[in-house]
């Protein structure tokens, strides 16, 4: 599903870039993704649209979003796992977070 670039929501980053994704499988893995799209009438429930203020590159959203449909992702180097991992945190996704923290520690 991830790689059929077709979805119900869009995650934008910071450069404009977005990333089509499903409501149902962000809102599945993560509290956060889903109080922001199922729970309550929110502006990103409106707009269909999350916008991360996070200053990440595409390679980390790509990460984070390969996680949630998948759970693997890509190689990062070290300053991109670091990114990672307060995204992972941010949006409550303990088993990346600890992930990434393994990673790190290596």
């Amino acid at each position: 599903m991830l790689d059929s670039k077709e979805g119900d929501v869009k995650i934008i980053i910071h450069d404009g870039r977005e990333f089509p994704c499903h409501s149902a499988i962000l809102g599945l893995r993560s509290a956060v993704f889903k109080a922001m799209l199922l729970n309550s009438p929110t502006l990103e429930q409106q707009t269909r649209q999350i916008q991360l203020e996070d200053m990440v590159n595409s390679d980390v959203v790509e990460a984070l979003l390969s996680w949630i449909y998948t759970d693997q992702h890509n190689y990062l180097d070290v300053e991109d796992t670091v990114e990672l991992l307060k995204l992972a945190n941010k949006y409550l996704l303990h088993s990346l977070e600890t992930k990434c923290e393994k990673e790190l520690a290596e």
